[in-house]
């Protein structure tokens, strides 16, 4: 596949099958590259290769950043740096800042009403 600067990459995480990964193009001097935060390493710009070494890209699709330069898209990123963090900091939330959206991550609030749902029928079944 063709991949080119700004498209967003949503990939499957082989550690957390039921998660996604999501990630932003960045092409240097013709070098494909990945801007992204990840648990270890907070927010960074790696090598597609070492991006997809446990990573299975599943969708790529376009938003607002492919029409930012090379210095804009850089910029973004270095504006949303931010230390990870699961809650209020994943890498939904790096997408959102470098895009100037309400950061929010839908999985993160999937994943919230899903436990409500499991909870309130246990608490059914117990009683």
């Amino acid at each position: 596949m063709q991949y080119s600067q700004g498209l967003i990459l949503k990939s499957r995480v082989e550690e957390i099958p039921l998660l996604f990964h999501f990630a932003v193009v960045f092409i240097d001097n013709g070098e494909l590259k990945v801007m992204h935060n990840t648990v270890d390493q907070d927010v960074i710009i790696e090598s597609f290769g070492e991006y997809s070494e446990d990573r299975v890209v599943e969708e790529v699709w376009e938003s607002d950043l492919i029409n930012y330069s090379k210095d804009e898209l850089y910029k973004s990123f270095n504006r949303c740096k931010k230390p990870f963090d699961t809650i209020n900091y994943n890498c939904e939330h790096l997408i959102d800042c470098m895009l100037g959206h309400t950061q929010r991550s839908e999985q993160l609030h999937r994943v919230g009403l899903i436990t409500i749902a499991l909870l309130l029928a246990y608490s059914i079944y117990k009683a």
